[in-house]
């Protein structure tokens, strides 16, 4: 049997410098469900289709647009979410990353909001069909789409999706 890690040993793997706050209070679960999926052989893209499957179903229920399926849509994405902070641990621990296992992750992650936004905004206007839901929910699809442009754009001049970090003073 393969020994299991020890858990500062997964975090300290798995950990990226540019996290922000909120994303160290996941972590805190995370890792240490990563620390067992480390050793079996789970792959990191596994469990990207995994958080992808069980985000569409979230985005499902919410657009059934009823109080209970709301709550399980809510429950899915959150699933969804953690698993999708786990796949890039399993990677970084078992030094699996690759150039297909990011794009498959960022591609998976962009069709899941925007198919969980879709469900919102039709299980909304599937309860109060006013023009102006649907006004929102393509205002916010036509936003999430221009970040993701300018992640992919700051991802070739500044070698960094991290915008942010890039525009501050370095000495």
């Amino acid at each position: 049997m393969i020994k299991l890690p020890e858990l500062d040993d997964v975090r300290k793997a798995v950990l990226k410098p540019v996290d922000c706050v909120w994303m160290h209070n996941y972590r805190r679960l995370t890792t240490r469900i990563t620390r067992y999926l480390v050793v079996t052989n789970i792959k990191a893209n596994h469990v990207t289709v995994l958080s992808f499957l069980i985000s569409l179903i979230g985005a499902y229920f919410f657009s059934l647009g009823a109080y209970r399926f709301l709550v399980y849509g809510a429950i899915a994405m959150q699933l969804g979410y953690f698993l999708d902070i786990m796949d890039g641990e399993i990677a970084r621990f078992k030094k699996q990353t690759s150039k297909f296992g990011q794009w498959l992750d960022n591609s998976t992650d962009v069709y899941a909001q925007i198919a969980i936004a879709v469900g919102v905004t039709y299980g909304i206007f599937s309860n109060n069909p006013e023009l102006f839901i649907l006004i929102l929910g393509l205002l916010y699809l036509l936003n999430h789409l221009f970040y993701v442009y300018l992640r992919m754009l700051n991802q070739e001049i500044f070698g960094s999706e991290n915008f942010y970090l890039e525009l501050q003073y370095h000495p």
